[in-house]
C-alpha cells in the first residue's frame, strides 16, 4: 500500500470511529483541513485557488482518486515552487536574472464560472 493510500485509509477509519462507521471514506472537512495545512506556506492567492479548486462541502465522502489527485497537486505545487526559487538564485548568482521577477496568474477559462489553473509568468 503506498502512502497516499495509508493515509487515506487511517483518516476514513478515524472518521468512521467518530461517527459509528457510517463514512466509506474521508470527509470533506478533514480533506479540506488536510489540504490547508498542505498549502499553508502557499502565497494566498496560489492558496485560494488550489483550495477553491478541490473544495468540499464537510460532510462529502471524497473518493480516493480525488483524494490523491489534490495531495499530488498540493506537493507538486511545492516542488515546483523550490525548483523555480533554486532557478533564481542560481541565475541570480550569475547576474544573468537582471529586473526580471516571477509573477502569478490564471488562466481564463471558456466555461462560465470556472477558472482555469495557475501558471507562472515573468514580469519585466
Amino acid at each position: 500500500m503506498d502512502s497516499l493510500a495509508a493515509a487515506y485509509a487511517l483518516l476514513a477509519s478515524q472518521q468512521r470511529g467518530g461517527q459509528g462507521g457510517g463514512s466509506k471514506g474521508v470527509v470533506g472537512q478533514d480533506f479540506m483541513q488536510l489540504l490547508g495545512m498542505l498549502c499553508s506556506d502557499y502565497s494566498p492567492q496560489a492558496s485560494d485557488i488550489l483550495l477553491r479548486r478541490f473544495l468540499r462541502r464537510d460532510n462529502d465522502v471524497v473518493p480516493f482518486p480525488d483524494f490523491e489527485s489534490a495531495v499530488l497537486c498540493c506537493l507538486m505545487y511545492e516542488d515546483f515552487i523550490q525548483r523555480a526559487e533554486q532557478l533564481f538564485t542560481a541565475l541570480d548568482a550569475a547576474g544573468q536574472t537582471g529586473r526580471c521577477r516571477i509573477g502569478w496568474g490564471v488562466s481564463t477559462s471558456t466555461s462560465p464560472g470556472t477558472r482555469g489553473p495557475l501558471y507562472p509568468h515573468f514580469l519585466h
